[in-house]
């Protein structure tokens, strides 16, 4: 069965992802999640303009938002991802 996180664990998972330089959790998982991930992650930002981010909020209160592609860690890895593919 699954684990439901307290906000306050979520926003503490949630702050370490913002400062690794993976763009989602599953792609921590492994090499091929996180290359699909990202790929997918920014294909549909730079080929369809649909922007990621991920929110936490408890009420109807953001508590916490973190777009990965906005990240300078995420932002460093775009040329290793741009060796592999060009989206144009």
């Amino acid at each position: 069965s699954r684990k439901i996180l307290s906000i306050k664990k979520a926003e503490e998972v949630y702050a370490a992802l913002a400062s690794s330089p993976f763009v989602s959790l599953y792609g921590r998982n492994s090499c091929h999640e996180d290359f699909a991930e990202f790929i997918t992650i920014k294909y549909l930002n730079e080929k369809f303009g649909q922007k990621f981010s991920i929110v936490l909020s408890k009420n109807e209160r953001t508590l916490m938002e973190f777009n990965p592609l906005k990240s300078k860690l995420v932002r460093k890895r775009m040329n290793e991802l741009d060796q592999f593919c060009s989206i144009n």
